[in-house]
């Protein structure tokens, strides 16, 4: 194993917290935290759970970045 990849996969268990959010729950609850993030609401106090997982998670973090820009262009 390439030792880039395995320095990641080292930082990534890392920040693995005791209870985590699964990508289920995260796209369930994926429009209040743009919704969130667009008033400015301070995210580490109301969704640190969601936060956490956007920053770790690639394929939800591409959700939400699709999803923030579809109600840019709308709006």
């Amino acid at each position: 194993m390439p030792p880039e990849v395995l320095k990641g996969l080292v930082i990534s268990l890392e920040k693995t917290k005791p209870v985590e959010l699964d990508c289920n729950e995260i796209f369930a609850r994926l429009d209040e935290y743009v919704d969130a993030v667009l008033r400015g609401d301070d995210l580490d106090r109301l969704m640190p759970d969601m936060k956490h997982h956007l920053e770790m998670c690639k394929d939800c973090f591409q959700e939400y970045e699709i999803l923030v820009s579809a109600i840019e262009a709308a709006g």
